[in-house]
């Protein structure tokens, strides 16, 4: 006669509680968020030296020559039609401060035209020529309208060199060495801050003559300023 075997069965108490697997994603490892911070640094930094490059060997330049080219009005104006004051103290002042414009007084109109910008202002000008006489309308402190007449010039070599040749070349090293520190460093957090730093001073110094002349990359010199100083303060930091 054959017994039945009986199947031995385990405890419940000694049986392990079946976990289930945690979802693939759900929350990425440590590692993984780094090495996606990393990826985008060096996308956002490429992005930074390519776009100040672009700027600095094709915007830039192309301004400066072309704004070089028209009759100077004697002085600087700003975005907001403002003389500043860059040539109202030298030992021999420019044109129009010599001919009564003050550092602060407002560009209203050109010979009775009314002026509402840097490009308007290049249009006005394009039409005359140096040695020309011009009548400036500017609004000055006390909010009185007052015509001065200025004589057009060519702009003086000198400050040319000054105030765009030596800052362009200086920024040109920086954005080589910045491309450098890139190439050979772009995988570690110091080298992409320097680099992004170099970028940055780049803009800040080659966009200076622009800011003072014709304002098209006044938002990319707006932007190179804290953004080099968040970038040493980043290199400082690693």
């Amino acid at each position: 006669m054959t017994t039945a075997v009986e199947p031995v069965r385990t405890p419940p108490e000694l049986i392990a509680p079946v976990v289930p697997e945690a979802v693939s994603g759900a929350h990425p490892a440590p590692g993984a968020r780094r090495a996606w911070v990393d990826s985008f640094a060096r996308v956002a930094v490429a992005t930074v030296l390519a776009v100040t490059l672009a700027i600095y060997l094709l915007g830039t330049p192309a301004l400066a020559f072309r704004w070089l080219h028209q009759p100077f009005l004697g002085a600087f104006v700003e975005q907001t039609l403002a003389f500043n004051n860059v040539g109202a103290t030298d030992a021999q002042p420019w044109p129009a401060f010599v001919a009564g414009v003050r550092p602060g007084d407002v560009l209203q109109a050109i010979d009775g035209t009314p002026v509402n910008g840097a490009e308007a202002m290049s249009r006005l000008l394009a039409q005359k020529a140096p040695g020309q006489n011009v009548t400036l309308s500017v609004l000055r402190d006390a909010g009185t309208t007052i015509n001065i007449t200025v004589p057009l010039s060519s702009f003086p070599a000198q400050s040319f060199i000054t105030l765009f040749v030596v800052p362009y070349f200086v920024g040109l090293v920086y954005i080589i060495i910045g491309l450098l520190v890139y190439w050979l460093r772009r995988s570690e957090a110091a080298g992409r801050a320097f680099a992004l730093f170099c970028a940055t001073a780049a803009a800040g110094l080659g966009g200076l003559f622009d800011l003072y002349t014709t304002h098209w990359f006044t938002w990319a010199w707006t932007l190179a300023v804290p953004t080099a100083g968040a970038a040493l303060m980043t290199l400082g930091m690693v």
